[in-house]
């Protein structure tokens, strides 16, 4: 050993030698550091419901693929809404020692400020690096939370949990990720009315784009410096889309290591119109005598509203359609996904299933409701649903159920289903009694929007991957994105 070592050094002090003079600036320059990610790493980031959707490790993974598209390096969102380091305990073992990960990013704290003190958030993030550690051969990235897009706030916790997770980093060579760091240098930055969180809290995209390259400059990503342009609509930059009316078409920048150029845009919805079928249809899940020639499609990466996709290697798509007559209107829609999960004890959307959000109201009931008339969450308008539709499977029957809404929306209502031999079909009528008056009307203009929701795994908020026709991760409680619905005369 001793032998190697010596011809070692002798072979290195020899090239030194012989290589030739480099200019002043090139040996004053600091090697690039190497990017942390190996060949087929995983990587599983542990959140609450700023994660539970997946749309900035969505983003990082497109980044990674685009630019080492054979490292097969794979990002899997485990966020479960409202939670905390301390509750994230529970969901360990499931979510993320399963992976068997390679690294575990860690973004937990905003709920936390409600329920411990500095001291008491410290602990509990110190017992879950150790449980980490313990049961996971995993390198560990603490990333600090967002800071708040709100004015006029107090910031002495925030900045108190911060200082201790730096702290922990350091104490624990962890990777220590900056992303309250940037939105709070970039907050001022923003053009009167911008949000980068419509609530102060949950990212919009923009917000997204933030917290996804903050990750990959920690992790070493190899930016090549150029502006990404974005178009932005005003419905996702603002809770109050009204006060940026007069900024469409405006651009502005925004200083992230490859800078976002941003143009606020008007929202477009989709559109579709809705034939007028010749015979009643039979509500069966087989498709018999419907027109397919004209489908709604789930087809495009911008139309991912929650999860991680491989775009190129996942085949998760779907096809809609839908068709009305005096007694109903119709929709049915044709799920392409290799695994189809169902299960007697799965929660909410924590399976195979479609949310289908209609907007039945006249317009003389949106102008009474008037500024409340986007959130029907939170006021339970008439007419304006979000329905859940599972397939039956071998282990759990046909799930129909109200998600956010007008409960009375059910009343009625038939569903049916049937498996296929690549995913499968659900077929739904919503019967006329479900319109203003109780009368379907030719020519006229609703909204709807629906969703695919896609597990592989039963109740695990880290395999759901949602794709949605028009609107955003807001649809189930905001009509503001739905897209239009015109019954054809």
């Amino acid at each position: 050993m001793q032998r190697f070592v010596e011809l070692s050094v002798c072979g290195l002090l020899l090239g030194v030698l012989l290589m030739p003079a480099l200019p002043a600036q090139a040996q004053n320059q600091a090697p690039t550091p190497p990017f942390l990610l190996k060949q087929r790493d995983i990587v599983v980031v542990l959140g609450d419901s700023i994660t539970t959707d997946g749309r900035y490790t969505q983003l990082v993974q497109n980044f990674i693929d685009a630019r080492f598209p054979k490292k097969q390096i794979r990002f899997i969102s485990a966020g479960a809404s409202g939670d905390t380091v301390r509750g994230s305990f529970l969901r360990l073992d499931r979510q993320v020692t399963v992976w068997n990960p390679d690294w575990v990013l860690i973004n937990l704290g905003v709920n936390d400020l409600g329920h411990y003190s500095v001291a008491e958030y410290l602990m509990n993030y110190e017992a879950m690096i150790n449980r980490i550690y313990r049961d996971t051969h995993a390198q560990i990235g603490i990333m600090s939370f967002i800071y708040f897009d709100r004015d006029h706030q107090d910031t002495t916790k925030q900045e108190a949990y911060i200082a201790g997770l730096k702290a922990l980093a350091r104490k624990y060579g962890c990777l220590y990720i900056p992303c309250y760091e940037t939105f709070k240098a970039i907050r001022p930055a923003l053009p009167k009315g911008v949000r980068y969180a419509n609530d102060t809290i949950h990212p919009n995209i923009f917000g997204y784009w933030m917290f996804a390259e903050s990750i990959l400059k920690a992790l070493n990503y190899p930016f090549d410096g150029k502006p990404i342009n974005l178009n932005m609509p005003v419905t996702r930059l603002t809770a109050n889309p009204a006060s940026l009316e007069s900024r469409i078409g405006q651009t502005f920048s925004v200083a992230l290591p490859d800078p976002l150029k941003v143009t606020i845009t008007k929202f477009v919805p989709n559109t579709v119109t809705v034939p007028r079928t010749p015979h009643p249809l039979t509500i069966d899940g087989k498709l018999k005598d419907w027109d397919l020639s004209h489908p709604m499609l789930l087809d495009r990466p911008d139309q991912q509203s929650g999860g991680v996709i491989k775009w190129g290697q996942d085949q998760r798509t779907a096809k809609a359609y839908a068709c009305y007559d005096d007694k109903a209107w119709y929709f049915a829609i044709v799920v392409n996904t290799p695994v189809v999960v169902n299960t007697p004890d799965a929660k909410s959307v924590i399976r195979d299933c479609v949310e289908l959000c209609l907007d039945l109201r006249s317009p003389q009931e949106k102008a009474a409701e008037g500024a409340k008339a986007p959130d029907f969450l939170q006021y339970h308008f008439p007419h304006v649903v979000q329905y859940l539709l599972s397939p039956a499977t071998q282990q759990a029957p046909l799930w129909v159920s109200k998600g956010s809404g007008d409960a009375e929306m059910l009343k009625g209502v038939k569903v049916a289903s049937s498996l296929t031999n690549t995913g499968y079909i659900i077929e739904m009528a919503v019967p006329a009694a479900q319109f203003p008056g109780g009368v379907i009307t030719p020519g006229t203009t609703f909204g709807l929007d629906f969703t695919v929701d896609d597990v592989d795994r039963f109740e695990d908020w880290s395999d759901l991957t949602q794709m949605r026709w028009s609107g955003s991760q807001y649809s189930f409680f905001s009509t503001l994105e739905f897209g239009q619905m015109t019954l054809a005369p």
